[in-house]
């Protein structure tokens, strides 16, 4: 069988193509695929095969065009790709552009030229053009070869790239100061020491954004719920600790952050302890843990769950606790059975750090509640009843109240929850939002819907047949 010099060459280029393509593939190598319009971007029509032999290259009989040379035109080739007979798709070397065409295609700023060279910086194309980096995928689509389309900018920013706020570069993010040795347990609000990071979370020093109150993100703010806001309203990236809350800092249903907050972001007048004031609790509910405090054994209370030393998480519940009692006038800081939280009113109730035990021990109240489990759910603070949840699937407790498909919406309007409270056949079943109707002049529903026994049953039957009615 003959075969022509046009077909034995195109076959020579096809296994050729394919062994650099095994061998890339070997390497590990991921090679960007270049197209025509890669090549004719920098290249042009004909600017590159000025005189090309399309008889030597063996496309070409001599019969048709002769043995000279031509000017390569790729619209007379029928615009077929650079790569479909000659070229290779995998994106070049360096090898064969000289540093002139690379930093004619590649300009470096002239303020950056003293000290940086795109040659001497890069030491391939496929430092960039085999980058999975989205930021270098987008400077490549936009064809934006300025440096701070793939670097941020170095100079004046001493901080890691990783420790950046996501929204605000230039401003520490707390999920990653939040690690560092003299921060764990804390908050970005007071507690501050020679040796904590703190400071840059909120302010920049040499990175802050133009018009900012102080060196922060935002701002300037008229009060100091707007800058509450601006951290911890929907949206915001400074902290997962989210209120929902109108600009002027109004929180339905407690009205402003300073109902149960100290205003000032650094802790000035926040309560004198340390995990209450990490929290920026303000002083209110102070003299009523300090009573309990001071009669040892009272309420299950320790110093450590307040300084700082001990139990945090029940620290802040039994906290809030106490909080809440110093308006509401009612048990919420109930942490040992039976106890009359030191808080206005003589009372006690359901404790809110009880563990759902296999084995629950009450002789007192008769045989059937003796050595079996009597709830099977753990109440672990107050969002194991006011477990209400935003669309977002975070608890909507204490700073906002949701409708039925977690939207925020004001405490006065029909269909929002009431009180964060849900309600449920067993610990298995679906929860259903406890909604307002708001019949005017009276509280009558409102009290119907609060003695709901769903409320009790989500916890106290475990659906499977065991439970209060069923099993005790």
């Amino acid at each position: 069988m003959t075969v022509s010099m046009k077909t034995g060459v195109r076959v020579l280029i096809v296994i050729g193509l394919a062994a650099l393509m095994l061998m890339a593939w070997g390497a590990g190598v991921a090679r960007a695929e270049l197209t025509t319009a890669d090549c004719i971007t920098c290249h042009g029509n004909t600017d590159v095969h000025v005189d090309i032999s399309c008889y030597g290259w063996g496309c070409h009989g001599a019969d048709e065009y002769g043995t000279g040379t031509w000017p390569f035109s790729y619209s007379d080739h029928n615009y077929e790709p650079c790569t479909q007979w000659c070229h290779s798709s995998a994106y070049p070397d360096r090898d064969g552009h000289s540093d002139d065409e690379v930093d004619a295609i590649h300009p470096v700023p002239e303020a950056c030229l003293d000290c940086h060279s795109f040659i001497a910086d890069h030491s391939s194309c496929y430092q960039c053009h085999t980058s999975t980096d989205p930021k270098v995928l987008a400077a490549i689509e936009a064809d934006d070869p300025s440096c701070d389309a793939c670097h941020d900018a170095s100079h004046g920013n001493l901080l890691s790239q990783d420790a950046f706020n996501p929204s605000h570069p230039g401003y520490l993010d707390w999920d990653t100061a939040s690690t560092f040795a003299g921060n764990t347990g804390t908050s970005p609000h007071g507690g501050y020491s020679a040796t904590t990071n703190k400071c840059a979370v909120c302010h920049s020093v040499h990175r802050a954004t133009p018009g900012g109150s102080v060196l922060t993100a935002g701002g300037p703010y008229a009060t100091y719920a707007q800058g509450c806001v601006f951290c911890h309203g929907i949206g915001a990236t400074f902290t997962d600790v989210v209120i929902t809350a109108d600009a002027d800092g109004y929180i339905s249903p407690h009205g402003t952050c300073s109902r149960c907050h100290a205003l000032n972001p650094h802790g000035v007048g926040a309560s004198e302890y340390v995990t209450l004031a990490s929290k920026l609790i303000n002083k209110n509910a102070d003299t009523w843990i300090a009573q309990d405090l001071a009669v040892p054994g009272k309420n299950g209370l320790d110093a450590g769950m307040f300084d700082g030393t001990g139990d945090l998480a029940t620290g802040v519940t039994l906290g809030t606790g106490y909080l809440c009692g110093n308006c509401h006038n009612q048990a919420f800081a109930v942490n040992v059975a039976g106890t009359d939280p030191a808080t206005p009113g003589a009372f006690s109730g359901h404790r809110v750090t009880a563990v759902a035990t296999a084995a629950y021990s009450g002789p007192s109240y008769g045989a059937s509640f003796t050595g079996a489990p009597v709830a099977f759910a753990h109440a672990n603070g107050c969002t194991a009843c006011h477990d209400a949840l935003t669309a977002s699937n975070d608890t909507a407790f204490p700073h906002g109240y949701v409708d039925a498909a977690g939207a925020i919406t004001p405490k006065t309007v029909a269909g929002s929850s009431y009180i964060w409270l849900t309600y449920a056949e067993d610990a298995l079943a679906a929860k259903t939002l406890l909604t307002k109707t708001n019949v005017p002049g009276t509280n009558l529903e409102n009290t119907e819907l609060l003695t709901n026994d769903g409320l009790c049953l989500k916890c106290h039957r475990d659906g499977a047949g065991a439970g209060v009615g069923l099993s005790y």
